[in-house]
């Protein structure tokens, strides 16, 4: 028995993966290159392992790694440099990660569902992107939460902050920050004597507003075995939710975050 063995298919089809690994690699180390690096690095690629079939040393089990240590290595160096060490082996090791994931999705794709290479190729690459987005936001929204304490007049109240980079609301006359409270939370701090002052504000919807704001005596934030303590920060008071799922009750200026 023996298979036939097309070595321009085979290159084909290597450097498509090779490619498709590569972008999921830059994604994954946040750096964009050129399509000409990417498109030259999975050519070395493919030529490699073409290289690779074609001599006997293949036989040699034990050269295998050290093979496909050194193909990855010229890779990830065309693709995004050799010149920064760090950023060379974060990107060999996430490429052979996501060469692993992209194999096992791929073939099961191919083999068992008969899809063609580069169809299987396309379909493994868009599972794998929306798995990194997944854990992307996921990650997103578990660094920017807070334990938040805030203290005015010798009342205390913890709540749960978001980090939102879109909040830009400042007072405008210290320019300071301003955080966004929830109203039910607001009224354990506040009476009816608070002195209050109103913030202008911009949004989505509507076009300007006002929302009363209060000096707070401090605020204390933490996350995990990370805290810091404010003097004299500015709330404003949202007389709507904060959250619709109640999942946090107040948004933090991304200002006033020291990490």
């Amino acid at each position: 028995m023996y298979y036939e063995f097309y070595i321009d298919i085979f290159f084909l089809e290597n450097m498509l993966l090779d490619f498709l690994l590569l972008l999921l690699t830059g994604k994954l180390l946040k750096r964009q290159r050129s399509l000409r690096r990417l498109l030259q690095a999975s050519f070395a690629g493919a030529a490699g392992a073409c290289l690779w079939m074609a001599t006997p040393l293949r036989q040699l089990r034990f050269l295998g790694p050290a093979g496909y240590g050194a193909t990855a290595l010229l890779m990830t160096g065309i693709a995004f440099g050799f010149s920064r060490k760090r950023v060379l082996l974060q990107g060999i090791l996430y490429l052979w990660v996501t060469a692993f994931l992209l194999g096992g999705v791929f073939q099961a794709l191919e083999a068992q569902l008969a899809f063609p290479v580069p169809v299987a190729a396309v379909i493994s690459t868009g599972i794998l992107v929306l798995l990194e987005r997944g854990c992307q936001g996921a990650r997103y929204q578990t660094q920017n939460y807070y334990e938040v304490t805030l203290g005015f007049q010798g009342r205390t109240v913890s709540v749960r902050a978001l980090r939102d980079t879109g909040n830009q609301l400042r007072e405008p006359v210290t320019g300071k920050a301003v955080s966004i409270l929830s109203y039910e939370d607001a009224k354990t701090l506040f009476d009816k004597d608070t002195k209050m002052f109103y913030i202008p504000y911009h949004s989505i919807g509507k076009s300007s507003g006002l929302l009363p704001g209060v000096t707070l005596d401090y605020m204390s934030i933490r996350r995990e075995k990370d805290s810091q303590r404010l003097e004299r920060p500015v709330v404003a008071v949202s007389r709507e939710p904060v959250s619709r799922e109640g999942k946090y009750q107040m948004i933090l200026h991304p200002q006033l975050l020291n990490d």
